[in-house]
This record gives structure tokens, sequence and C-alpha cells, in this order.
């Protein structure tokens, strides 16, 4: 794009310097010129090298944690949360193998086992 704006800028100058001494053919031939350059600037404008993906936004779906991330999260031993995950129905995702947990479902979690309310 540097290149055609760079032959833009000096078939436009040269027009401009010889407008008139150019000939109508001459002139005609150096318009549809400068009109070829801009259809490809334009053309090279709209449409981008690369194909432009948004990255992954973690506003929209928060990360999951692991087992050792949501103990220390939760002040307890990681051995502790798995067994409240198979005997207190502890909210996680299960991810082939491993489990996950949602920081808001843990958090609800909590909050709805709290004493004293």
């Amino acid at each position: 794009m540097v290149a055609d704006l760079d032959q833009f800028r000096l078939a436009l100058s040269a027009l401009a310097r010889c407008g008139a001494r150019l000939s109508s053919s001459e002139s005609s031939v150096a318009l549809r010129e400068l009109r070829e350059v801009s259809a490809r600037m334009e053309l090279q404008a709209r449409v981008p090298d690369r194909l432009y993906v948004k990255p992954y936004s973690s506003a929209a779906v928060p990360p999951l944690m692991s087992i050792q991330e949501t103990a220390s999260h939760l002040g307890i031993h990681p051995k502790t949360l798995a067994r409240y995950v198979r005997t207190k129905g502890f909210p996680c995702v299960r991810v082939g193998s491993r489990i996950r947990f949602d920081i808001s479902d843990v958090t609800a979690w909590v909050s709805a086992r709290k004493e004293g309310r």
C-alpha cells in the first residue's frame, strides 16, 4: 500500500506540474493511471491483509480454576476439596478426566452454606 501511495503522490505531482504542457491524450492517460492507483488503494483499505480474529474475551466466559487454585482460594487442602466434590455435591466442571471450578459457582455454593444468618 505504501508503494501505491508513493506512486499516487508522484503521479499527482507530475500531473500538477505538467498539467498545462500535457496533450489531451497524455492527460487522459495520467488521469486513468491515477484512478487505477486510487481504486487499488481503496480496495486495500477495505480488505485487510490478514483476517482479524477477535481475541478471546475473558469477560464473556470466566476462566475455570484447577483443584489447587480453588483449594487455595478457599483456604483448604486440595484433597478436602476433592472429597467435597465426591460427597457434598461441590459444583465442578469435568473436562475429560480433569476437574475444574467456576469461581461464581464456588462463591454461590459457599454463600449458601454460611452459618449464623
